[in-house]
């Protein structure tokens, strides 16, 4: 998997729209000695690890890439930060919430 900073070229990456991936989206820590990049740099091992991997072929619109990313910025704005209905007493099993 890689790293993104922007929310849609990550969707786009995972959806399986091919495109070649720009190493300036990874944040990575600064270590002493790391060689983040030696395994894309190594035809052969990368090749490898494309190959293990499987997923589903997906074919999504790009308003289907506006809904998704739409969805989950509402999942982490504000309003759901601040849970606008509150926190519950209990859930519907009976369970007290700690508060």
């Amino acid at each position: 998997s890689w790293a993104h900073r922007d929310l849609t070229a990550f969707l786009r990456a995972h959806a399986g729209v091919p495109q070649p991936y720009d190493r300036a989206q990874a944040i990575l820590p600064d270590l002493p000695g790391a060689e983040d990049w030696r395994i894309l740099d190594d035809p052969e091992a990368y090749g490898a690890i494309t190959a293990a991997c499987e997923a589903p072929e997906v074919t999504l619109r790009s308003e289907d890439f506006t809904a998704i990313q739409a969805f989950l910025d509402m999942l982490t704005g504000a309003t759901a930060i601040s849970g606008r209905l509150g926190v519950p007493d209990r859930v519907p099993s009976g369970l007290v919430i700690d508060k």
